[in-house]
């Protein structure tokens, strides 16, 4: 690398990290992990460019556990507005899958409870009290 080059790589960087750590601000309504993050790289997997956030988490002077994130690369360029859009999205949908894992849970609780009385019905008959 030329020196011009060294210069260019250190100002992209430190817009790289600016960027990340702006998106990290909003992920944090979505994800408290984005909180602890303070390394950031772009790397590509299958064939798509991703952020990676990782971070070493110490009590005390202990290591306690690794916090790492991911998001697409594409949302260091998103505005505000979009990135404030696009969290929202996410929230919505985690919102929805768990009233559907909740939905899907009371069922096939009811279908048990329907299942044990059908078995007892059939056994022991109208019981009338």
């Amino acid at each position: 690398m030329t020196k011009e080059e060294i210069k260019l790589y250190y100002k992209i960087n430190e817009k790289f990290i600016k960027d990340c750590e702006c998106v990290a601000s909003y992920m944090q309504r979505y994800d408290n992990d984005y909180d602890y993050i303070t390394d950031w790289e772009i790397s590509e997997y299958d064939g798509e460019l991703e952020v990676r956030g990782n971070c070493y988490v110490y009590s005390h002077g202990y290591y306690v556990c690794e916090s790492s994130v991911c998001f697409e690369a594409e949302l260091i360029a998103y505005t505000d507005e979009q990135l404030k859009d696009h969290v929202e999205g996410l929230i919505e949908e985690r919102e929805k899958y768990i009233e559907e894992q909740k939905r899907k849970t009371e069922e096939e609780k009811r279908n048990k409870e329907l299942a044990t009385h059908k078995r007892l019905k059939e056994k022991y008959g109208d019981i009338s009290l």
